[in-house]
């Protein structure tokens, strides 16, 4: 979930649940010239330092909201991935566990740490530290600013007018990220009780530091 363009001097470093489909989807074409790879960020541009000149940019998301969508993704409406990649691998979680259970998996279990979690609630500030604990890239746009953050990235780069695709959204659930401009502080909300938002903002204490998160 992370490229780079020597021709066009840019490295993307995707966060999983943080519109990452579709901005690959749109890097990935032939004109953007990119190029693939799985190392830690830290690695990369150890091996590479020349790519510490390139445009490196990001997008995080509200950490309530993106554990909201890792559940419904992953828990409550699983794609086909999903029992391969994450429920068969953790004896804790279930299909369709309760939302209230999958949060305190992710805050309380040792599997639902950093350490030893899956990416997909992984805390997202770790994607893009170096060794040192210092943020990468140059840009962090926001997934509730998506299209005009977007935008900005790529014209930082020499393109504009280029179109965001919308994948990986899910019909009737009210949080889809084609649809949070409506209410985009507010909609996950009816899913958290007060407990649930405290417990989000402890684990979570640091994202929501880095990128200025609140309920």
């Amino acid at each position: 979930e992370k490229l780079f363009s020597k021709e066009n001097k840019f490295l993307y470093i995707g966060v999983p649940k943080a519109a990452t489909r579709s901005i690959l989807s749109v890097l990935r074409n032939d004109k953007f010239g990119t190029s693939e790879f799985n190392d830690p960020i830290s690695h990369h541009l150890e091996k590479n330092p020349s790519h510490k000149d390139f445009f490196i940019f990001s997008f995080v998301r509200n950490p309530w909201s993106r554990i909201l969508s890792t559940w419904k993704n992953k828990i409550a409406m699983p794609n086909e991935e999903a029992p391969r990649m994450i429920i068969d691998r953790f004896d804790e979680l279930y299909y369709n566990m309760p939302f209230e259970e999958f949060v305190n998996f992710v805050c309380d279990s040792e599997f639902g740490s950093d350490k030893l979690g899956d990416r997909h609630w992984t805390s997202q500030h770790l994607f893009l530290e170096d060794k040192q604990g210092n943020l990468v890239p140059d840009f962090i746009g926001r997934l509730e600013n998506l299209e005009v953050d977007f935008s900005h990235a790529l014209s930082e780069i020499g393109f504009e007018n280029v179109s965001l695709p919308w994948l990986n959204t899910r019909k009737g659930w009210s949080s889809d990220s084609k649809t949070m401009s409506a209410d985009s502080k507010n909609y996950y909300r009816e899913y958290y009780t007060p407990e649930l938002e405290r417990k989000i903002s402890e684990r979570y204490k640091a994202d929501i530091s880095f990128f200025n998160y609140e309920f």
